[in-house]
């Protein structure tokens, strides 16, 4: 336990822009065995570390805890059957536990933005089919405004010629 969080400490503290690089590249092949299970972690840390709003303590938090998954040095390699992902998600809870305000926050954000945006889409919709009936209004009264000066036309061209 002692060497895991030395090892994912030390990983949090060293956290670069170039880590997350090698997150992003690296992380969907971790999507298995027991990481499987805590996978919906996994990608809110892997988005929590892209947001540029996100807290940067945060984000080296999140950053330690997915380099350590992805890495193929640390406390129980990955190869050891059962045993050798364990850690890794025990790393993954333990930084979801220290993150669980902010991912709950972070994750709030999230689907407010989402929301928003879907009413943003929804009232431009409504703008939009409410210009269409408008212009299709105006349509309607220069066909009717036309027919009626062609049904006058007529009517003139019939009287003026009897």
């Amino acid at each position: 336990m002692a060497r895991r969080d030395a090892i994912f400490e030390s990983m949090k503290d060293k956290a670069s822009p170039e880590d997350v690089a090698r997150v992003e590249r690296d992380l969907p092949k971790m999507n298995r065995g027991q990481v499987a299970e805590v996978w919906s972690h996994v990608q809110a840390l892997a988005q929590m570390i892209k947001d540029p709003n996100a807290a940067w303590g945060s984000k080296a938090i999140a950053i330690g805890a997915l380099l350590y998954l992805v890495s193929p040095i640390d406390a129980v390699p990955d190869v050891i059957p059962l045993a050798g992902l364990a850690d890794d998600v025990g790393v993954i809870l333990f930084a979801v536990n220290q993150l669980a305000s902010d991912l709950r926050n972070y994750r709030r954000g999230v689907e407010e933005d989402k929301a928003e945006i879907q009413r943003q889409l929804e009232r431009e919709k409504r703008e939009w089919e409410e210009r269409q009936r408008a212009a299709d209004r105006r349509m309607k009264m220069g066909i009717a405004l036309v027919l009626g000066a062609v049904a006058l036309l007529v009517a003139f061209i019939v009287t003026a010629g009897q």
